[in-house]
């Protein structure tokens, strides 16, 4: 349904590395062609960063202002606090090693 939510829980699992790029064109171009959100979650660096090499690519430059990772925290008073991360964010913590998964 059009300006509908999708969500894919541990998006990467199972996927052999060599498939990540391929995954993550056909989200991005799966949400742009049926108005859709995408929220997916995985522990992996490695999902990450291909995501960030995809949008490097010129034809995928468009979809940096859509995509957001997100860092869930959870504090010593056991609430969670939510961290957003931009495309340049997300490569910026990516590129230097930092973590951002939690």
């Amino acid at each position: 349904m059009p300006g509908g939510v999708v969500l894919i829980d541990e998006i990467d699992n199972g996927l052999h590395y060599s498939a990540l790029r391929i995954l993550w064109k056909g989200i991005l171009q799966a949400a742009r062609a049926y108005d859709v959100q995408i929220v997916a979650t995985t522990h992996s660096a490695e999902a990450l960063r291909h995501l960030t090499w995809v949008l490097k690519e010129e034809e995928n430059v468009g979809y940096r202002a859509d995509v957001a990772a997100y860092t869930l925290i959870r504090a010593d008073d056991d609430t969670v606090r939510s961290y957003r991360h931009d495309y340049e964010q997300l490569e910026y913590a990516l590129e230097r090693g930092l973590e951002i998964r939690n």
